[in-house]
């Protein structure tokens, strides 16, 4: 609800992952598979907002495939989307949990 600070002030609150954000959720490098991390999904891969490249009238933006690899794909083809909310680090202080599925972060 908080309109100057919180997500009350946005219009819309959840966006696409990046990335960024999926190195740092746990893929590691581009092309490195992980199974260990909440994007890890066998059966399907996850969009990112992040472009990739533009050619040949052909658009590729990074993903998260069923390896947990952050890598490329065309934008026509099919996939989940892993939305994430961005919280200011003065919430994060007031968080529990280590981010994992079994130990989510939680309102303290």
């Amino acid at each position: 609800n908080d309109t100057s600070k919180g997500n009350g002030a946005l219009t819309y609150p959840v966006g696409l992952i990046t990335a960024d954000e999926i190195v740092a959720a746990g893929s590691g490098k581009y092309g490195t598979s992980n199974s260990k991390y909440y994007l890890y999904n066998p059966s399907s891969w996850y969009w990112s907002l992040s472009p990739y490249y533009i050619n040949g009238g052909y658009a590729s933006v990074f993903d998260a495939d069923t390896t947990g690899s952050l890598v490329n794909a065309h934008v026509d083809g099919g996939g989940a989307v892993a939305p994430v909310i961005n919280l200011s680090s003065e919430y994060v202080k007031t968080l529990r949990g280590t981010g994992t599925t079994t130990d989510p972060y939680q309102a303290a």
